[in-house]
């Protein structure tokens, strides 16, 4: 999980420089040359990245409105869940990164979940450049449960990697997907396995943060993923009969995963994996009740990794499977239109909302006036667009489980406030990421986590030690 390409890398700031270059200094010009002849041409652009700002908007407002419950929706006791199969759990794991989290992970599957341990497989796929003391610990669980296998992938360099070495001894008819900081609810499988019988071939889950309160980062991401997996993933499958998988807490029918397997040349191996699935006419669900928590990016170091290889492994399906995607003989008009959405205009819209930037500086330049008030158009594409960011966190407010409302109640209103800007900040991590692309480089970073308690158990040993260290040189002093 931490592959390179030889290429060099070239630091973030200079990436951020030359994206407002590119991106907003070059338009900027071309619209004052523009303008000096052409006044007219100004106007008709302002009409149209106020547009593109009035579409993402409404299909975020129709997301939402599609994804909230027209009835108080709950889980009922007269609920009846389906008796399962041998399920297979394939849990990816970097260890020395995330050795202070997989014990505890291995243990509650092994102990926690509603399918009895005959029927549950669990291998623990993982990459390390070194031998660990947690490793005799593993091997410890798969003596006292046969269930559990730790499968240590020599020479492998991505989660990708790890799951197709995997998949081979994957015994079960459905098979699960996580990552190591990854606790499902005792009745996820059950859920899932649910939509496998009624025809769909792979269940995307919710995932929910469970490090809530550990900073503000922390908590505006909890709020976010609320709103990605509660709203626009629900929305979307609601609305359009499709998902996506997204890396984890997703379960596949064993033969499809076989099949499709992953393509560990993907930053996003998960979303190329979707697609080549859709692609092949197999069909993918999301289900918000499928329930499993994980530990949030606690440093804007590690948002900033994660985000830019997101946004780049989605640049790469884009290029990769657009074509194909309009071409496809398994796909209807208005789903091949809602993909062409989820992709191409999923990367044109960083570029074309920061066109409105360019186009009130050649407007001051040129001493254009920009009739925001008397034009209705204008006016109201702005308002669509103001007004969608809060509206759909209101939305979010609904549908989010009980305790992150509970824990984090006044937050949403912040991230109502604050979600033009942080809309602003995915938008800019977009452009850097297409740079990069086009540049040829893509390391696959790992996602630093690290529990509260791991946390605390690393500063407590970092106080000794500066204690020890500092205890010989007072020695040395009085002597």
């Amino acid at each position: 999980m931490a592959a390179s390409k030889a290429r060099s890398q070239l630091p973030a700031p200079l990436y951020v420089a030359a994206a407002y270059v590119f991106f907003l200094g070059v338009p900027t010009l071309l619209c004052v040359v523009i303008g000096l002849s052409r006044p007219g041409v100004l106007t008709f652009l302002h009409y149209a990245v106020a547009t593109a700002y009035a579409v993402t908007s409404l299909m975020m407002l129709l997301e939402a409105r599609t994804a909230i419950p027209r009835r108080k929706a709950g889980r009922t006791h007269t609920e009846t869940l389906p008796t399962m199969p041998l399920t297979t759990v394939i849990v990816s794991a970097y260890l020395p990164n995330e050795q202070d989290l997989i014990a505890e992970t291995i243990l509650r599957l092994t102990t926690q979940m509603h399918v009895p341990s005959y029927k549950l497989q669990i291998i623990l796929a993982y990459n390390s450049p070194d031998d660990l003391p947690v490793e005799a610990e593993l091997a410890s669980f798969g003596q006292l449960n046969a269930s559990f296998m730790p499968l240590r992938v020599v020479g492998s360099r991505s989660k990708a990697q790890n799951i197709l070495a995997a998949l081979p001894y994957a015994r079960g008819e459905m098979t699960v997907l996580l990552d190591a900081d990854h606790h499902p609810h005792p009745d996820a499988f059950e859920r899932a396995y649910r939509w496998l019988e009624a025809g769909y071939d792979v269940v995307q889950g919710r995932c929910v943060v469970r490090n809530q309160k550990e900073n503000l980062l922390t908590r505006l991401v909890s709020i976010e993923f609320e709103q990605i997996y509660g709203i626009s993933h629900t929305g979307r499958s609601l609305a359009m009969d499709t998902a996506i998988f997204g890396g984890t807490n997703g379960y596949w029918r064993t033969s499809v995963l076989q099949e499709i397997g992953m393509d560990e040349r993907m930053l996003t191996e998960d979303i190329d994996s979707s697609v080549r699935a859709m692609l092949a006419g197999h069909r993918i669900i999301h289900d918000r009740s499928v329930i499993s928590t994980e530990l949030a990016t606690t440093t804007l170091r590690s948002w900033w990794t994660q985000r830019l290889r997101w946004a780049q492994g989605w640049f790469q399906v884009t290029l990769r499977h657009q074509a194909a995607i309009w071409r496809s003989e398994h796909l209807n008009r208005r789903t091949k239109l809602y993909w062409t959405y989820m992709l191409t205009w999923r990367e044109l819209f960083p570029l074309l909302s920061l066109q409105i930037f360019a186009l009130l500086i050649a407007a001051l330049v040129l001493r254009i006036p920009v009739d925001w008030v008397r034009n209705w158009y204008l006016a109201g594409t702005t308002v669509i667009t103001l007004s969608s960011g809060p509206l759909v966190a209101i939305a979010t407010y609904r549908i989010a489980l009980w305790r992150t409302k509970k824990s984090l109640r006044p937050w949403f209103f912040i991230f109502a406030v604050t979600s033009l800007f942080y809309t602003t900040l995915k938008n800019m991590v977009a452009m850097v990421a297409m740079l990069r692309e086009f540049r040829g480089e893509s390391p696959w970073v790992v996602t630093t986590r690290q529990s509260a308690e791991s946390k605390a158990k690393v500063k407590a040993n970092e106080k000794a030690a500066a204690r020890a260290t500092r205890r010989p040189e007072r020695v040395q002093l009085d002597a």
